[in-house]
């Protein structure tokens, strides 16, 4: 009989197929398989590395140009609102960094990668933490306006009070003194230079009001105590020459107002004796020649004169 089994075997070694016709895989055949589908598993990472990595990209530029406008157009309404800002109000600072924050934090709505997530975090602190401080100069900024209208308003109370009554300097100046030191006041927080010179200031004005007010009361008494030097701890040179030829004026308008009234009351006192002589005259005449039942011309001619002069 033939050998076909054996013609089998050899075929298939030959062919690489088996007797049922299929394909027997070589092992070198897995090998190259294998590595083609690694290489396509890393292409694929590749890829979606890649695409990470620009999505994240693109993210993070756009984070950080949303922040930037954001940040621009913020940096302009706190100016704004600092100019129009009402001095008196303690919270301009906390109010306009809450509705800064509330809106800055709807800029980090929407973020997909870790990427533009770390940047928006790190952004989002970054200008928190200037804008806190930017708010906060405005702030010290407001409380030295209210230092300064409050300095204004108290001093100028005080100066209207002394030109009135310059007896109450000494208290007023205590009070203002104890104004300044109060650590509870609003001049507590302004700087130490600054409050030194509202002082100097406040001193300064409040006596030259006290010596307004003196010389209103007695100009010669007055120009003694200049001279004497009673205010020279107040008042600089230049000032108090200003202050003593303000007293020489008063005193030399006093003495032209005297001498004025004087002489106004001379003649006032003239007119009154003139106005007694001749109404004595008018009656002398009148009661003379009436008794007399008669009136001459030249009698009626001294009472037309007299009755014009009295007119």
């Amino acid at each position: 009989m033939p050998r076909v089994r054996d013609y089998e075997q050899q075929t298939s070694a030959q062919t690489g197929l088996s007797a049922g016709g299929a394909t027997a895989p070589a092992h070198g055949n897995l090998e190259i398989l294998g590595a083609g589908i690694q290489q396509a598993g890393q292409t694929y990472e590749h890829i979606r590395a890649k695409r990470e990595e620009n999505e994240t990209a693109a993210e993070v530029t756009k984070i950080h140009a949303n922040i930037a406008q954001y940040n621009a157009q913020k940096t302009l309404d706190l100016a704004n609102e600092a100019n129009n800002a009402d001095y008196n109000d303690p919270k301009f600072a906390d109010k306009f960094m809450e509705g800064y924050t509330r809106d800055l934090s709807k800029l980090g709505e929407g973020i997909t990668t870790k990427g533009g997530r770390n940047a928006y975090d790190r952004a989002f602190a970054d200008s928190q933490a200037h804008f806190s401080v930017a708010a906060g100069t405005h702030q010290t900024k407001l409380y030295g306006i209210q230092a300064k209208e409050n300095f204004k308003t108290t001093i100028d109370s005080y100066s209207s009070t002394l030109v009135t009554d310059p007896s109450q300097f000494d208290r007023l100046l205590k009070e203002t003194r104890a104004m300044f030191d109060d650590k509870n006041s609003i001049f507590a927080r302004v700087p130490a230079d600054k409050k030194t010179e509202l002082l100097r200031l406040s001193e300064e004005k409040m006596s030259e009001a006290a010596i307004s007010g003196w010389m209103r009361i007695d100009p010669e008494g007055t120009k003694k105590r200049l001279d004497a030097g009673e205010w020279d701890e107040y008042l600089d040179s230049g000032k108090k020459d200003v202050l003593i030829k303000r007293a020489v004026t008063e005193i030399h308008g006093r003495e032209v107002e005297q001498d004025r009234l004087d002489r106004r009351a001379e003649k006032a006192k003239k007119d009154a004796d003139r106005e007694t002589g001749n109404q004595f005259m008018l009656k002398m005449y009148s009661k003379r020649d009436w008794a007399r039942g008669k009136c001459s011309t030249q009698t009626c001619r001294r009472q037309e004169i007299i009755l014009k002069n009295t007119t």
